[in-house]
C-alpha cells in the first residue's frame, strides 16, 4: 500500500497481464503500458454511464483553460462516476489496489483523532 513508480508499476502490469495470459504487446514496436490501462479506464467508465470530464479528472490534473479553474468536484462526485465502472475479477477475490489519494485520505482522517500534548500525540477520546 505504497505508491510505485512509473517503471515499477509497468514492470508489475507486464506480469499481470501474462499471469492472466493477456496480450503484452500492443503492436510490433512497443509493449502495453500505463497509456493503454488508463485508455482503458476511462473507455470503460464512459462505456457504462461515467461522466467523461469527471473521469478525464481522475486520469489527468485540470487543464489550464479557464473552465478547468472553476470545475472542482467533490470527492463524493468522483467516487460516484469512478463506481459505475463495472468490472469483474477472476476467481471472486478483490485486487489488492493502493494509489497516493488512498494514504492521502488516511493521512486526513487520522489527523483528527490524536491531540499533541507535552508527552507526545495522544489519541483523542469520546466525550
Amino acid at each position: 500500500m505504497r505508491c510505485i513508480d512509473a517503471k515499477d508499476a509497468n514492470e508489475a502490469m507486464e506480469r499481470d497481464l501474462r499471469a492472466l495470459d493477456m496480450r503484452v504487446e500492443a503492436g510490433s514496436v512497443r509493449k502495453r503500458g500505463g497509456h493503454d490501462l488508463r485508455s482503458w479506464y476511462k473507455t470503460r467508465c464512459i462505456e457504462d454511464g461515467a461522466d467523461s470530464l469527471i473521469i478525464r479528472r481522475t486520469t489527468h490534473a485540470s487543464p489550464k483553460d479557464v473552465d478547468g479553474g472553476y470545475e472542482r468536484f467533490s470527492w463524493k462526485t468522483i467516487c460516484r462516476e469512478v463506481a459505475k465502472l463495472q468490472v469483474s475479477i477472476l476467481g471472486d477475490r478483490a485486487l489488492a489496489l493502493g494509489t497516493c489519494w488512498e494514504q492521502v485520505e488516511k493521512n486526513a482522517a487520522a489527523r483528527w483523532r490524536y491531540v499533541a500534548t507535552p508527552t507526545g500525540f495522544e489519541p483523542v477520546l469520546p466525550a
